[in-house]
């Protein structure tokens, strides 16, 4: 079976190996333009200091914009967001594949919103609209009802987990160290394939480690009992991904590579390592459960490109290619369904 998946990777990176690109303005307006099921969507712009990310609140941040390819062709990528000067940062499709969520600056405040547009027709829907605080890293339950996403209950409070029913109504917290002094983190969450239960990075004990978060005690305050530490290490460890089969990746500091755990054996089951040459960001399992995307690159002060990897790490083809921009937070389209 693993033979047949990898051969199954390799076909696919024979097919998409001459389509990389760079990032260039777009070519059309309309998504449909570009193809269905076979899209990636990325953040992208110009990292400053060179340092693997774009910085919340900092110009390289306001620099960024979503871009969508369809990796199985020639087409070039196009800008979801509307030409702006605005941070528009981690994007997520929604699980039937014909919607992308993501958050903006491109806001009546200026304040970073969620936003979802549906690709077919356009459409464009700011979901959280709080006009004075931050919102960050949307992601998808499994059924499509509910949106995960962080926000700052005031602009000095800590970064909590928040989540929305998919049409923007009940908005409410679901978990973090709520208070005053952003001290605490707790980002990039999220559902367990069950729904049941959220994964996400905290730094509650002074470096970001994994956690997972029961809902069954999801209420105004946080309940101890229902969270489990995952990942134990004294140095960073986080923007955990559920991937389809249930496992979680996520990314560990001290070398810049992939790990690997499942959300319900952890602690007691250690981590394993998915080793690809060079440093990664931001990993994602494809929706078919036997691929990774990430954002990558050879070494220290360069540019990330996204990969794809079988979801051993190997087999990489490197979808976008660019040099000197880079791209990260990528996420893979699920099949649309038939119209």
């Amino acid at each position: 079976m693993r033979a047949r998946a990898r051969l199954a990777l390799v076909g696919l990176a024979v097919l998409i190996g001459a389509t990389s690109t760079a990032v260039a303005a777009p070519a059309s307006t309309a998504l449909e333009a570009v193809g269905r099921g076979n899209l990636l969507a990325y953040t992208a712009g110009i990292d400053i200091d060179q340092d693997g990310m774009f910085a919340a609140g900092t110009p390289e941040e306001e620099g960024t914009d979503i871009w969508v390819r369809d990796v199985t062709g020639a087409t070039p990528p196009v800008m979801l967001n509307r030409p702006n000067s605005v941070a528009d940062v981690t994007p997520s499709f929604s699980p039937d594949g014909t919607k992308i969520a993501w958050a903006s600056r491109d806001t009546p405040t200026g304040t970073l919103d969620i936003l979802v547009k549906t690709l077919s027709t356009g459409a464009v829907t700011n979901l959280t609209n709080s006009g004075s605080v931050d919102e960050r890293w949307p992601s998808w339950s499994g059924d499509g009802t509910r949106i995960l996403y962080n926000r700052r209950t005031t602009p000095t409070s800590n970064l909590d987990i928040w989540v929305t029913n998919a049409d923007g109504t009940s908005q409410r917290y679901l978990a973090g160290k709520i208070g005053d002094g952003k001290f605490y983190e707790d980002c990039c969450a999220s559902f367990t394939t069950d729904g049941a239960s959220i994964v996400f990075a905290s730094n509650r004990t002074g470096q970001f480690d994994i956690y997972r978060y029961d809902l069954a005690g999801a209420g105004s305050r946080e309940r101890a009992k229902y969270l489990t530490r995952l990942t134990y290490a004294p140095w960073y460890q986080g923007t955990p991904a559920v991937e389809a089969r249930g496992t979680v990746v996520y990314r560990n500091a001290s070398d810049h590579q992939i790990y690997r755990l499942d959300p319900f054996r952890a602690p007691a089951q250690a981590p394993t390592a998915v080793r690809v040459p060079g440093q990664v960001r931001t990993p994602q399992g494809t929706p078919d459960g036997r691929g990774l995307v990430f954002g990558w690159r050879p070494g220290p002060r360069q540019a990330l490109d996204i990969i794809l990897t079988d979801r051993f790490g190997a087999n990489p083809v490197n979808l976008t290619n660019t040099r000197v921009i880079t791209e990260t937070n990528p996420t893979w389209q699920p099949k649309p369904p038939r119209p």
